[in-house]
């Protein structure tokens, strides 16, 4: 049974290779011992229930014993399959707790084995999972950033929910009422909507990093 999909951000169209991932890497969650016998993830899900906590760190490491296929897909389709992992947390969260609620569910990785300089970022490298350093040189203050907007046509009144925003506003392309054409006359439901707390950090390379005579790349 799938309860998570107000948790981690709609997925309007099915994709076979995030359904697989999702269903692996929750039976990872579960499966997964640790030194002692136990399911090394279980105590750490169940602690997402404090108020306090919203994000599950995974060892990458973990993942690559477990099933180095899953791992491969995590790592070369990152952002094509992160709203899969997000749900397959929830999911295993609702199944061995009794814990059930809105709030929005993260993961994050650590133990990547490969590190990237800066320069090495190539547009090829969109969407991976992958493991830079650098020097931070700014720091931009949080704020919240739309991530889900719910709208209200204001030709019809109807309500069109789950729109994505792709790190810009972005309005519905049409409404979704059949007899209604407008594409234009939106207004945004804040309280309906989905926020994130958003940080924007620039960095550098580092001096060890930097080839002679080259200015740092930001």
């Amino acid at each position: 049974m799938d309860v998570a999909n107000h948790r981690a951000g709609p997925i309007k169209k099915r994709d076979a290779v995030g359904d697989r991932v999702q269903k692996i890497f929750q039976d990872f969650l579960a499966e997964y011992i640790n030194d002692e016998g136990v399911p090394k993830y279980l105590q750490f899900v169940k602690d997402l229930a404090s108020p306090e906590r919203n994000t599950l760190h995974v060892s990458f490491e973990d993942v690559n014993k477990y099933n180095q296929k899953l791992a491969t897909t995590i790592k070369e389709e990152y952002y094509r399959i992160y709203p899969y992992l997000c749900r397959a947390i929830a999911n295993f969260m609702t199944e061995k707790t009794v814990y059930v609620s809105d709030k929005e569910l993260y993961i994050g990785f650590c133990d990547i084995p490969t590190r990237e300089k800066i320069r090495e970022l190539t547009a090829s490298k969109i969407g991976t999972l992958l493991r830079i350093s650098g020097q931070v040189v700014r720091t931009h203050p949080v704020h919240p950033e739309l991530v889900s907007g719910t709208f209200t046509c204001l030709d019809c009144q109807t309500v069109i929910k789950d729109v994505d925003q792709q790190f810009r506003y972005t309005l519905p392309t049409i409404c979704r009422n059949e007899v209604c054409n407008n594409r234009t006359r939106f207004h945004l439901e804040v309280d309906k909507s989905r926020f994130v707390d958003f940080q924007r950090v620039r960095i550098q390379e580092t001096q060890a990093e930097l080839p002679r005579g080259s200015i740092p790349r930001r």
